[in-house]
């Protein structure tokens, strides 16, 4: 048997190509039956994939293309802008991201209400950081006359305070800028947002996944399975929401650690999309791992709306609690054992997990 596997990377900035190899040296590492044949151009021409083997108790054994859809270069890194533009953009962010319509979110389990708690409260004092430095810029340039000297005196009354020079020095320590970042890519993928004249980044990285879908096309491959991690997950689920026509041969789907349920009171489009993607007729299979022990993440559907297709799979492990804080539990799927013998029953070379 012939099977494609493509990965859906999160909102991690690391090279290209960095899960998939994560996630083929433990396939090897974990499972006596894997071992890699070739890495680099195996598989579809123009197109990186590692290749596996897979003895599945057949003959010939199954062999495996792993396949990354790369969108990382579609993240916004910090630029240079003007000290007003900091805080008018800071000021969006902040107003987006503490919105009402994200309070039922915080029911969902008490892991992620406090996570939740946690990153407003970072988002917060980042802008309080970014209002100050901003102030501070404008009353230095001296060109606006009074109001510079005034925005100077308010930053000095801020950034000399002990208390916040004591949070100054917290923030520091804490990943607020990775924070911060994922804050300000999640909000223009939501609403489509578009640079310049070209499309929206949610129509461009949905085509991106789209090349790769149709490249395994007429490659000879018995199932394609796409295994999407984090962020990823909305992009799997919007890329499942807009394949409305049936396809000659179903997708496998697995999801990891996905923020898509929580997102979607953010987000009226998110909820029609999950909603159009449930039972869409272009999935055999659909299985959801989640951890409470991970609070960036949870469960995909409620559990009235599991059946045949969609399975929730909630992942026992223990965790310091400095893991959960800084986001290590939402990597750990990749090593998980459960996860990695779902991946390989949905190849079809082992039997499939229990939810």
């Amino acid at each position: 048997m012939k099977c494609a596997l493509i990965l859906l990377p999160g909102l991690d900035p690391v090279q290209q190509d960095h899960y998939r190899d994560v996630l083929v040296r433990n396939l090897v590492t974990a499972e006596a039956s894997v071992s890699i044949l070739e890495w680099g151009d195996a598989g579809v021409p123009d197109e990186r994939a590692a290749c596996l083997q897979v003895e599945d108790g057949s003959e010939q054994g199954t062999t495996v293309h792993v396949y990354e859809a790369w969108w990382g270069d579609l993240v916004a890194r910090p630029e240079q802008q003007t000290p007003a533009r900091a805080i008018l953009e800071g000021f969006q962010l902040l107003a987006y991201w503490l919105h009402p319509s994200l309070r039922p979110a915080f029911r969902q389990s008490r892991f992620l209400t406090l996570s939740l708690v946690l990153s407003s409260l970072l988002l917060l004092l980042w802008y309080v950081g970014i209002l100050t430095a901003g102030l501070a810029a404008i009353g230095a340039d001296g060109s606006l006359g009074a109001l510079s000297a005034k925005a100077g005196a308010v930053a000095e009354a801020i950034g000399g305070h002990a208390i916040w020079v004591a949070v100054a020095g917290l923030l520091a320590l804490m990943p607020v800028n990775a924070l911060v970042a994922i804050a300000g890519f999640t909000r223009r993928y939501l609403t489509n947002m578009a640079t310049a004249d070209e499309t929206g980044l949610r129509d461009v990285i949905r085509g991106r996944v789209h090349r790769i879908l149709r490249s395994t096309e007429g490659q000879g491959y018995d199932r394609v399975v796409i295994v999407a991690h984090s962020f990823g997950t909305v992009i799997a689920t919007d890329l499942i929401a807009e394949m409305s026509a049936p396809v000659a041969r179903p997708l496998r789907l697995i999801t990891l650690g996905s923020p898509a349920r929580v997102l979607a009171y953010r987000s009226r489009w998110l909820r029609r999309t999950l909603e159009r993607a449930y039972g869409a007729p272009v999935i055999a299979e659909w299985h959801d791992y989640y951890s409470e022990q991970d609070w960036m993440c949870t469960t995909m559907f409620d559990a009235a709306q599991h059946d045949g297709a969609f399975q929730s799979h909630r992942l026992e492990r223990d965790a310091p609690l400095v893991d959960r804080l800084t986001g290590v539990t939402h990597k750990a799927y990749f090593r998980d054992r459960a996860v990695l013998r779902g991946i390989l029953a949905a190849l079809g070379s082992q039997e499939a997990p229990s939810p």
